[in-house]
């Protein structure tokens, strides 16, 4: 006998899992007595049933004007890739699959070559702080990946680098 206080420590017992018997299938259909279910029948295999389910719908015309139909499936020209889907999720989602330092260092790269196609001095002055903003976050919060090499940008230099750049541009 087991008290209020006390955890029993017999043996548990693990229970037979009910065998799945009846599954119920929602149908996109409207019947006339208003069910909009329909149960498997007994005695018919569920490959068979589904296949069955499949063509009721096409004669009815339910599956005439999906997406797509009447047209190859994308990317069956291309040989087979074992990553497909990986590639398709970062080119769709825009992931990075660089680590945080060589993500840092790509960005430096693009906005430096941008900053000539900036046409004020405050633009360019407002990209140089925002991207030391990042540099020194990356700096200071990067924990996997290689190492960050790089220090926050001289904004100065920067700027006069472009000054002299779009005086000579001027001067053409």
């Amino acid at each position: 006998m087991v008290s209020d206080g006390e955890v029993s420590r017999l043996p548990l017992e693990a229970e037979p899992i009910p065998e799945v018997t009846d599954v119920i299938v929602v149908s996109t259909d409207t019947r006339q007595d208003g069910d909009m279910t329909e149960r498997k029948p007994p005695g018919i295999p569920w490959d068979a049933w589904i296949e069955q389910r499949i063509h009721e719908a096409d004669e009815q015309g339910a599956l005439d004007k999906l997406p797509g139909s009447g047209r190859p499936l994308p990317g069956l020209e291309a040989g087979y890739d074992p990553d497909w889907w990986v590639k398709q999720f970062v080119q769709r989602e825009g992931v990075s699959v660089l680590p945080p330092a060589l993500e840092l260092l790509r960005k430096v790269e693009c906005v430096l070559a941008d900053l000539s196609r900036l046409p004020t001095e405050a633009q360019v002055r407002e990209q140089l702080v925002a991207l030391n903003a990042e540099i020194a976050k990356v700096n200071t919060s990067t924990l996997e990946g290689p190492a960050t090499r790089l220090g926050v940008l001289d904004v100065d230099s920067i700027i006069t680098e472009w000054r002299a750049r779009r005086a000579a541009g001027r001067s053409r």
